[in-house]
């Protein structure tokens, strides 16, 4: 196959370098969020600060205007320790007006201040050396105005019940935007202890990372002063404080005071909130052997919050839609999103504030082991929703599509400028690593990488810092102390941690049973000539089909090689499967053979499989197949086996994967096949599931009938279209007809694709109305689903209006372009006319052109052809002059958009060849139930202009296996009385639809009928005798004696 791969390599430089992009750039990567309105001379600056001098302790004095005005004024003494013989002080600061600066221990002394605008640093030169272990006290008065942009010290509102707006004032400081707030030492490695006091007017409420020790009235104006504890050391990131009218809900079960707040028209939404928090803190007491470190622990719900939640240390802050939950009003993902983030933030007490990484180089040390735990500290509270596995599909793989581009970045890496640090918090960071901590867990052993965390906080608690060096000692401690052999672990994890990428293992199994293994890096394209011959250490675990053992996670050995042939297998004619329960973070591909053996067990008995294997071949499959792996003929029919699946993870996998191919096949003539294709893999388990949940149903059925559902309606089946616009008229005739949490993602989106103007304004109502984030936020999808353009143009406005003029706040703004061009073909196309008429509006919203360039590289990814990449290069040669920050960036896109075209007219021939030899034999029914005998009568008319057919047809039938809709075939018959009875008892049809392309006509029953039920079904129709072709019932004629035509 590697053949095949060069051939696209070959095709794609001929192509791009030497057709009309030969003059641009060489190719960009994949970035998930292109923000380039930085400097490039940036490598050659220093952003760090210097080590000479160190905070010890800050007090901060804050005196807030809310809600008379969005000014503050500041007061700010740092108590600093002098670690080297140095005359200057250097220190952080933002967007502040320094009035004042005051060396207390030299107030006499004369002194020079200097201010760097890029670095954002602030020198005050002394004219004499302070000699080491001095200690100085640095005194700043300034001044500052709260920012809209959601970093810093900033404002945010909401509407009260009244309709009166109410403002308030909080913080997100991760990574450099305490400065802006206060001066400061503006690194993680600066941990000081702080004492905040702010001033506030009566009616507000202050919340800081402490708890409060007294408030004051001691300002002229009659403001109060209140002012909290002194913190534990922690660094600038972690300082936080919030003012508000906000209403709180308490709980001290844990042993720790712990506050739930959110404005007072959606407090008793944040009950799950404090029952989930309450638990959490328990489990990771226990679980890190180390107490949660503060009394105190709040929670805030805030209205404008740019990050998913932040977790400042006793004063947590979190999106509303991530702590918000109410049983009736949201679904199971939004439940599982709260519990979860929650989980995640909670998790931060101990990896990122207890135990810090000492620089954004390594904060996978701290976002890595929060995403772990997102899942794995909710699976052991909510026990029931299978995070564990969900892990696999939402995470492992989702790193591993990232990781295999060529711009993929190690998990340890250099950060020394601003694109760098803003780049830190990415898929390789959170999915990546939590990827390699579950990796580390199992091939460790569950219980032996838990004492290795009891230890790693423990021995690193004390100073606070911590380097992924100080992760492997403790690995290897533990190892020791348990006597298990080991190899070396430091070269080992680096392997990982250190180098981008990850490789493919590619098993061939010889007549001896003997098993070659080579690995090479894996790339989904290659167009730069990356190096593949990267040495991974991979832990090796397979099992046999004899031994179909998928519980034993302990590696066979370690590879460090790029070769090796070090294990048989007793019979070479069974399937053996590599990577059991997906633990290793790398691909597994067998030679065809192999392929062959498992798809052969996954169609005759998939559950001899494990659950989170079958999902880790699914994606292996889709994944081996775009990089040019393996033949899509194999990988198609390998994929038929879903027909027989039940279980979400495989699903989820396999729609994961099929959402590259959709790109690539929307828009083009033989859509149509994949479309058909895909709705085949699913029917059986669409039919099993329907539309509605029931009571008994577990978290993964659940999620997978959103899924299914999701996915028909979006191809277009007619019956799920019909189902979600009905019960979304419905809901506009009696409001009380609410649609369920559950379903509304998907009745929603299909409403305003199919609806009118009026369906839109009548969800958008209900967008302004509601007083449900969770709800908020799958309306603000579905909106995006209109084909309408005037609807779409004006939604767009609205998404780059202020928050008071049309509702869509600042946060949620790029999710509302999302939404658009993730609608389809015209939605994408939309978004390029949109910026190209209201680009400089986009512009002054957002306050640079970095947004643009993520909002048009997002697009980019859904132009499936060549008119529509046209037009995108036209856009960017259109604005060569207005985007010239940016410009680098919207050619990366060109340029990545003009490969999936190349890689459509490779790929696609065989995988259309494939599809149309499986399209002839898709028109079979299901066999769930099985016909034993027909009855049929038949009264043609024979008369000019009436060559109709009055019939009866009875089918007795036997049910094979449980249903609640019958399948027949039937063409242009018309049916005028259709029952159905059930060992001799009626049953009552709900509906009947037909399928034109596949002849179906399905007739959808109010009850299941289990195996073995007798099925007896009448009807009574009238059908044409055909005219034109001598097929089915037709007509014929001849001339008799009398010459008249018979």
């Amino acid at each position: 196959m590697k053949i095949l791969r060069k051939h696209l390599l070959l095709y794609t430089l001929v192509v791009l370098f030497g057709g009309n992009l030969a003059d641009k750039s060489p190719f960009y990567n994949d970035a998930l969020t292109q923000n380039t309105d930085f400097s490039q001379n940036e490598n050659s600056i220093d952003f760090r600060l210097p080590t000479a001098i160190i905070p010890v302790s800050y007090e901060i004095k804050l005196i807030s205007n809310l809600p008379d005005n969005f000014k503050f004024i500041g007061f700010v003494t740092i108590e600093a320790l002098v670690k080297h013989p140095t005359n200057n002080i250097t220190l952080h600061v933002g967007n502040l007006n320094i009035e004042e600066v005051t060396i207390l221990e030299y107030k006499n002394d004369n002194f020079l201040t200097t201010y760097d605008n890029i670095t954002e640093k602030f020198t005050i030169t002394l004219p004499k050396i302070i000699t080491e272990g001095k200690k100085v006290s640095i005194y700043m008065k300034y001044n500052g105005i709260l920012s809209d942009n959601m970093l810093g010290f900033y404002k945010s509102s909401y509407l009260d019940e009244d309709g009166e707006t109410k403002w308030l004032a909080a913080t997100q400081f991760q990574t450099t935007h305490a400065r802006h707030a206060f001066p400061c030492f503006d690194e993680p490695r600066f941990k000081a202890n702080y004492t905040i006091s702010i001033a506030r007017n009566k009616k507000y409420k202050v919340l800081s990372n402490m708890p409060l020790i007294n408030s004051k009235t001691l300002d002229p104006e009659n403001k109060i002063w209140d002012t909290f504890g002194e913190s534990i050391s922690m660094p600038t990131y972690l300082v936080a404080f919030v003012i508000s009218e906000f209403d709180s809900n308490y709980n001290t079960d844990s042993g720790t005071n712990i506050g739930v707040w959110s404005k007072p028209s959606t407090i008793e939404q944040t009950e799950y909130a404090l029952n989930v928090s309450t638990a959490l803190l328990k489990l990771y007491k226990e679980k890190f052997n180390e107490s949660y470190a503060l009394e105190k622990l709040d929670m805030v719900a805030v209205p404008d919050f740019a990050a998913g939640a932040m977790e400042n240390w006793g004063l947590v802050t979190y999106r509303e839609d991530r702590m918000l939950y109410d049983p009736k009003e949201s679904s199971a993902l939004a439940q599982q999103s709260v519990a979860s983030v929650i989980a995640h933030e909670l998790a931060h007490m101990w990896f990122g504030n207890l135990v810090t990484p000492e620089w954004w180089s390594y904060l996978w040390l701290s976002e890595a082991f929060a995403r772990y735990f997102q899942y794995f500290g909710t699976a052991e509270i909510e026990k029931d929703w299978n995070m564990a596995e969900q892990f696999v599909v939402e995470q492992h793989q989702s790193a591993l599509i990232v990781d295999g581009l060529e711009s993929s970045l190690p998990m340890t890496r250099e950060v020394s400028n601003k694109l760098q640090l803003e780049g830190i918090a990415d898929t390789i960071t959170y999915n990546k690593g939590a990827s390699i901590v579950r990796m580390m867990s199992l091939v460790f052993g569950t219980d032996t990488f838990e004492n290795v965390l009891r230890r790693y906080i423990e021995n690193n608690k004390e100073e606070g810092l911590a380097q992924p060096e100080d992760l492997w000692i403790e690995i290897i401690n533990e190892l020791e102390i348990q006597n298990i052999p080991h190899i070396d672990i430091k070269k080992a994890m680096n392997s990982w941690t250190t180098r981008p990428g990850y490789p493919v293992i590619s098993v061939v199994t010889h007549f001896s049973g003997q098993l070659s293994i080579t690995q090479e890096r894996f790339l989904l394209r290659n167009l730069d000539n990356t190096p593949k011959n990267i040495i991974w250490s991979i832990p090796i675990t397979y099992t046999t089909q004899s031994e179909s053992n998928f519980y034993n996670i302990n590696p066979k050995y370690w590879m460090t090689t790029n070769r090796s042939s070090r294990n048989r297998i007793a019979n070479p004619k069974e399937w053996v499967i590599f990577n059991v329960q997906s633990s290793g973070f790398y691909r597994v591909n067998y030679d065809n053979d192999g392929w062959q053996k498992i798809i052969n067990a996954l169609k005759t008995n998939l559950d001899e499989i494990h659950v989170l294997n079958r999902a880790g071949i699914v994606d292996d499959l889709l994944n081996l197949g775009r990089a040019g792996y393996q033949n899509y003929d194999l990988i198609l029919d390998g994929l038929l086996y879903l027909e027989e699946e039940t279980n979400y993870l495989p699903f989820k996998a396999a729609f994961n994967g099929f959402e590259y191919l959709n790109r690539r096949f929307t828009g083009q003539p033989k859509f149509f096949l994949f479309k058909e294709y895909v709705l085949s893999l699913i029917k059986n388990t669409h039919l099993r599931l329907k539309y509605e949940d029931n009571k008994d149903d577990d978290r993964l059925t659940v999620l997978l009938r959103q899924e299914v559902n999701n996915l028909l309606c979006n191809f277009g089946d007619d019956d799920c279209i019909t189902t979600y616009t009905d019960k979304f008229k419905q809901w506009r005739k009696d409001s009380s007809a609410r649609i369920k949490p559950n379903e509304r993602a998907t009745a929603y989106c299909v409403a305003i694709r199919h609806g009118t103007f009026q369906d839109w304004k009548y969800l958008w109502n209900e967008y302004l109305n509601s007083n449900y984030s969770t709800d908020q936020t799958v309306i603000i999808k579905a909106l995006g689903c209109s084909q309408n353009t005037t609807i779409l143009e004006q939604y767009l406005k609205y998404a780059i209006a202020d928050y008071s003029e049309n509702r869509i706040r600042k946060q949620d703004s790029t999710s509302v372009f999302a939404a658009v061009y993730n609608s389809g073909l015209l939605g994408a196309e939309y978004v390029l006319d949109f910026v190209d008429k209201y680009y400089k509006d986009m512009e002054n919203y957002y306050g640079g052109q970095g947004t643009i360039a993520a909002i048009l590289d997002g697009t980019s990814q859904r132009l499936s052809t060549n008119e529509l990449v046209d037009k995108f290069e036209k856009l960017i040669n259109d604005h060569k002059t207005d985007f010239v920050s940016i410009q680098k960036s919207l050619e990366s896109s060109l340029r990545i958009a003009r490969y999936e075209l190349i890689w459509y007219r490779v790929y696609s021939p065989s995988i259309i060849e494939w599809l149309q030899k499986y399209d002839e034999i898709a028109h079979r029914l299901p066999a769930n139930i099985r016909p034993q005998k027909y009855i049929i009568s038949v009264k043609p008319y024979l008369e000019p202009g009436n060559f109709t057919v009055d019939g009866n047809v009875t089918i007795e039938a036997v049910v094979m296996q449980p249903i609640s809709q019958i399948i027949l075939h039937s063409s242009e018959i018309k049916h005028h009385f259709v029952e159905v009875m059930a060992n001799q008892t009626f049953v009552e049809i709900l509906k009947m639809t037909f399928v034109p392309r596949y002849d179906f006509f399905k007739i959808y029953l109010k009850e299941e009928l289990l195996n073995q039920t007798i099925v007896t079904i009448r009807i009574s129709y009238t059908s044409h005798l055909n005219a034109t072709e001598l097929r089915g019932f037709y007509k014929s004629s001849y001339v008799n004696k009398e010459g008249e035509t018979r």
